[in-house]
Formats: C-alpha cells, structure tokens, sequence
C-alpha cells in the first residue's frame, strides 16, 4: 500500500494477520485514501466503523454470503 496507489480495494473484514479496522488505520496512518468496498458476515458492521471513528472510510458493505450481483452493485456504487 505504501509503494502502490490503489483506486478501489475489496477487502473482507477478517483477514489472516490483521482485521479490516486495522488495515484501514494503517492506511490512513500513511494518506492513502482508496474506495473500499468491505465484505463482512457480521450484522451492522457499519455502525462497527462508526464506533471505531471510521465512519466514511468504507465506500460500500457487501454482507456475506453474497452473489455476484450483489459484488457488482457495490463496485458500480463507488465507481
């Protein structure tokens, strides 16, 4: 992320080495901005964001499972 400027990053909130919440910290840490679309099987995983002072920093929830059309109107929703 440091070396590379991403325009859009679809994450899922638990990843192996670190959760969502801190990666969007680092990534704020270092100014780098991009649209992230966040995949979550967690119910209200906004208000997550809103608890934590990182409302706005996710451009679009896709709540697991999902279809692909429901990935796809995420994607158009940010683009």
């Amino acid at each position: 992320i440091e070396k590379t400027k991403y325009d859009l990053i679809i994450m899922d909130f638990k990843m192996p080495n670190m959760d969502a919440i801190e990666l969007i910290r680092q990534m704020k840490e270092k100014d780098c901005a991009p649209k992230i679309i966040l995949i979550s099987g967690r119910p209200f995983i906004d208000k997550i964001f809103e608890e934590q002072g990182l409302s706005g920093t996710v451009s679009a929830f896709v709540s697991k499972p999902f279809t692909h059309t429901a990935l796809l109107e995420g994607i158009r929703k940010v683009v």
